[in-house]
């Protein structure tokens, strides 16, 4: 099985059943050596190499002899395959497999022409340059909230310790040294703790970014009531940046890489359409 998924598309372009060949063509491929026949229907050597060739990541150096009766036998069963498949298609169903094979086909000839016309031009510092300045909307990054906050260390607390905790958290917002107010209520036995925090926006959970939403620098909040009893001091919030140029610059050229071979792949269509009657039917 490992052979003939790789061969099933090249089989539906190389058998030619169903499929308009020049005659031109037909003598061409005649000349080749044959290497198979499934009733009517060669095998011939070029596609047999194709297939080795899309094989030759996956099959070592050492063992392509070895392997090349295998590869032979996987063309003819999928040709046996497919000319059966080929008798079950309804005539829209071949048409449609027609088509397809035609424009895989042309896709295979622009791939062809662009290796051997085209050759990707580098993204210019300048086309860098004016990208970023054109998105810098893309490039903002949101700033660092510090805040620093009390909570509980028990989920669950008895009507005493929560009347303790609810004092205690009362009286820090008028107490600038959080930390050591915490190591305080520690000796007491309470059952509280201190964190300082620096994080992004996005890093933050739900309920303390609610909270901190309504405060303003140097603001401590009301009791906060999720899982466990808060009580949070916003320190900063650092302004939203944008990121500088060099940072982003690898990531620019990325984008603009491609775009910049679909412009020259436009360039080429437009002189090849130049020597082509087109005419569109409605």
């Amino acid at each position: 099985m490992r052979l003939i998924g790789p061969i099933f598309i090249f089989m539906l372009l190389a058998t030619g059943s169903g499929c308009d060949q020049k005659p031109a063509q037909s003598d061409r491929l005649a000349e080749e050596p044959v290497l198979a026949r499934v009733d009517k229907s060669l095998i011939l050597q070029s596609q047999f190499d194709v297939m080795l060739e899309r094989l030759a990541a996956t099959v070592p150096q050492q063992n392509k002899a070895e392997i090349s009766e295998k590869i032979l036998q996987g063309i003819v069963r999928t040709r046996a395959l497919a000319d059966v498949s080929e008798q079950q298609l309804s005539d829209d169903e071949v048409k449609n497999l027609n088509a397809r094979v035609k424009i895989y086909r042309d896709e295979l000839l622009v791939e062809s022409y662009i290796r051997r016309n085209i050759k990707a031009q580098p993204v210019s510092v300048e086309m860098v340059q004016q990208y970023y300045q054109s998105h810098l909307d893309e490039y903002k990054t949101s700033g660092k909230i510090h805040f620093e906050f009390l909570v509980t260390t028990a989920r669950t607390l008895d009507d005493a310790a929560l009347t303790r905790v609810m004092d205690a958290f009362s009286k820090a917002k008028n107490i600038d040294d959080w930390k050591s107010y915490a190591a305080t209520l520690k000796q007491l036995q309470m059952p509280i703790e201190y964190n300082a925090v620096s994080m992004l926006p996005g890093s933050i959970n739900q309920l303390l970014h609610a909270a901190l939403g309504k405060l303003d620098d140097a603001q401590v909040s009301d009791l906060v009531f999720g899982d466990f009893v808060y009580v949070i001091k916003l320190l900063k919030r650092e302004p939203d940046r944008v990121k500088p140029l060099h940072e982003v610059s690898a990531e620019i050229r990325r984008k603009l890489a491609p775009q910049q071979l679909k412009n020259m792949l436009s360039e080429h269509i437009d002189k090849a359409l130049q020597g082509k009657s087109v005419e569109y039917m409605k």
